[in-house]
Formats: C-alpha cells, structure tokens, sequence
C-alpha cells in the first residue's frame, strides 16, 4: 500500500498536484451530466432541457449527501493516516462505507415514491415533471451505488493516490461518451437513453473504486459488528454535519430554480444549462476540497498548523489566479457555448448573463471550499455546515428576489454569484483564524 506524505516538502506543490489530478477526475464525472444535456438539447425541445434542471435539482440533493459522506471519509481517514495509524484507518474506511450504503439505501427506498410530487412542488408543469421522472426512474435508483464510488474515492484520495482516483472517473465518463449518442439517437430513445448511459457511468466507476481500494491498496478491514457498532456513533455524529454542509448547496439551486420557474421555463433550461456548465467550470474549485482536504488533515494529525496555515494561503493565491484565466476563457467561448447547446432568445441571455458578469464573483467559490475542507480536517466539521447554509440561505435569498425583480432571469444569476463573493470570504477568514488560534494552542471549542 502506497501513501503519499503531505507533513513534508513544498506545499504549493502537493496542492497542484493533487487538485490538478482531481480536477480532470471531477470534470470527468461532472462531464457525464454535461454530456447528457448537450445531446438533449439538440432535439430542440425546452422542455426536454427544463426537466434536466429539475431531476438535476433532486439529483444534486442526492449527490451532495454522497459528496459528505465522503468527506467525511477523506477527513477521518486522512487524519489516522497522519498519525501513522493504518490499522485503525482501515477499520475506519470499512465502517464509514457501511454506514454510507445504509443511508443511500434508506433515502433511495424513502424518496422514490414521491419523486413526481417533488418535481410538481418544485415548480415543473406536468410534462416536464413527466419528463424528469422518466430520467429519475433510472438514475436515483443508482444513488448507493454512486456512494460506493465517492466514499472508495475518497480513501484513494486520502492516502495520496490521485493518478488513480483521476482515472476512475474518467473511466465512468467515457463509458457515458460513448453511449449517449448511440442511445439518445441511434436506439431513439430521447431523455431515458441519457439516463441508462448515466446508469453505465456510475456502475463504472464503483467498480474501478472498489478495486482501487480492496485489491492495490487493501484499505478494507474486516467487518465485525461490535467494532462497527462501537465507532458507528461517532462517524454518524461527524458525517452529519459534513453531510449538511454538502446538502446546503442543492438547497441554494432549488433557490434559484424555483425563482427561475416563476419567470418562464426558458429561464428554467437556462438555468439548467448553467447548472451543468457550473460543475465543469468550477471543477477547479470542487477539487480544491478534495486536495486541501488531506493536505490539511495528515499535518492537523501530525501537529503542523504552521502547514496547514501555508496551505489555506497558497489556495487562496490559486483559486484567485484561475479565476482569472476561466473568466478569459469563458468570455471567448460564450458564442461557442450558446451554439453547443442550442440557445436562443432569453436560455441564449441567461448564459451570456453568468459568463460576463458572474464567473468574475466565483473566486470566492474556491475561498469558501477551502474553508469548509478546513473546518472538517481540523475537525469542526459544524463550523462548515454553518458556512455553507449561510451561503444557500442569507446568501441565497435577498440577493436572488432581487435580482430576479429587477433583471429576470439574468439578475437572479448574477445576484447567486454576488451573494457567494460576500459568504464565502468571510468563511475563508474565519477558517484561517481557527488554525492560527490551533498554531497558539488556542483552539476554538474543543476538539472531536
């Protein structure tokens, strides 16, 4: 078993390498949605693309939940790995996939029977919830096996392993690549051939996931119940707040998409678009948690908070930098990107809305990733779920009504973007405060 040490050498480095290899790993699993909608639009139907939005709400509710439950992986693991403890690491690893695959098997078993009347409450008129659901019935079903993915990703990623967390991604997204088209048109079969080749993505994934951690890296231990029942209590009390922290983002989209359907549904696809086009994007930024995070957590366990300072300054100097280059490209390409996805009238202004004036308010997504990859490694994995439903509510609210009154669709864009600037700042403070006040064994609150 292979483990990279983070308590030593250059940290500038162990982010760009780290956050590189996940950046193309996310942009591969982000890339299967992307992919999905780019094909659905060309079949010219707004409705069609509108239930994306919608089943891409739910889906992001769900996703989100696996996203902190491996979080939550990532930070205990990372943090026994720091203080050489592999044993317990393994265990650990072994017990907190558990407790993930109960939860996604109960919110699976829960939510399927009202996955209509949730598309409705949202705002979708009947066809498009129809439509949604007709995407839902294939891919929600797959949510555990979608946690299986995350939660094995994360041990890869906590024991410094990014080449092959990287390519299990994009294993799942060329599987999607290549199935799209040949489902969608060769086989007719419109927005459910996008969800079967999502379906095939996902089992991909899981099972690269799986390999990675049971056969190269052995970090499966075996189970036994007493053990599982013994630790099974503290993980859950970690795992919910780093959970929430996640579920707050899908909460802000079901913000903006519901403001969205109270303009029309062309402000709903267009929304829909952004939300696919965001994740690929942002990709960086996304990356930045999961690079940060065992960076953060093996010097937090080894004791080195002047690293863990360092490491919250170099990713802010970074998500700053490539906020610049994304908001050059994306003004360039934003012609492009309009003819991709077939856009036209207010989807087309939508688009151009988020390319010219909100990307240049992003920075601060990548401030406040940082922050909440902090918070949990530093073990107040509260403080982020703070953070992060401040953003998606106080963040959230005032900024998109507002917008959306004055602008329409085009200022609740920018009004999201605005409101993320302001949150997420004053989370990256707060965090970087938190681990000098550790520096000068000043901690605040006390340690779990």
């Amino acid at each position: 078993m292979g483990q990279r040490n983070f308590t030593e050498g250059s940290v500038l480095r162990h982010i760009l390498v780290m956050s590189g290899t996940s950046t193309i790993g996310l942009l591969a699993m982000f890339g299967v949605d992307l992919t999905d909608l780019i094909f659905l639009s060309h079949l010219g139907d707004h409705n069609i693309i509108a239930a994306m939005g919608f089943a891409g709400v739910l889906l992001f509710f769900t996703q989100s939940i696996g996203i902190g439950l491996s979080i939550a992986m990532l930070a205990i693991v990372s943090r026994k790995l720091g203080a050489k403890n592999t044993d317990a690491a393994k265990q650990s690893a072994t017990h907190i996939l558990t407790v993930s695959l109960l939860i996604a098997l109960s919110l699976v078993a829960v939510l399927t029977p009202w996955l209509e009347l949730l598309m409705l409450q949202l705002g979708a008129t009947q066809t498009v919830a129809e439509l949604a659901l007709s995407y839902l019935k294939w891919v929600f079903p797959a949510f555990p096996i979608m946690v299986l993915a995350s939660s094995s990703n994360a041990v890869v990623r906590a024991l410094g392993d990014a080449r092959r967390a990287m390519t299990m991604m994009l294993a799942g997204a060329a599987v999607n690549v290549v199935l799209d088209p040949i489902l969608i048109f060769g086989f007719d079969m419109g927005i459910e051939g996008a969800a079967i080749a999502s379906l095939a993505a996902r089992l991909t994934m899981a099972g690269f996931a799986l390999y990675a951690v049971i056969k190269v890296h052995d970090m499966l231990g075996r189970f036994e119940w007493s053990p599982f029942l013994a630790e099974a209590s503290s993980i859950i009390r970690f795992a919910i707040p780093t959970t929430l922290t996640n579920f707050a983002t899908p909460v802000g989209m079901a913000l903006v998409t519901y403001k969205m359907a109270e303009i029309s549904t062309e402000a709903v696809a267009g929304s829909a678009i952004i939300s696919r086009i965001t994740p690929v994007a942002f990709a960086v930024f996304y990356s930045l948690s999961g690079a940060v995070g065992p960076i953060i957590g093996q010097n937090f366990g080894a004791q080195r908070y002047d690293r863990v300072i360092e490491t919250f300054s170099a990713s802010i100097r970074f998500s700053c930098v490539y906020t610049v280059v994304l908001w050059l490209v994306m003004l360039a390409t934003t012609p492009l990107l309009i003819q991709l996805f077939a856009a036209e009238g207010q989807v087309a202004e939508i688009v151009k809305a988020f390319n010219y004036y909100a990307i240049p308010m992003t920075c601060a997504m990548g401030a406040l990733f940082v922050a909440n990859a902090g918070f949990n490694n530093m073990g107040r994995p509260v403080f982020a779920t703070l953070s992060n439903f401040t953003r998606n509510t106080l963040g959230v609210i005032p900024f998109i009504w507002v917008g959306g009154a004055y602008f329409g669709g085009e200022g609740v864009i920018i009004g999201y973007a605005l409101g993320g600037l302001i949150c997420g700042f004053i989370s990256f403070a707060f965090a970087r405060h938190m681990a000098r006040q550790y520096q000068f064994n000043e901690p605040i609150g006390e340690s779990k």
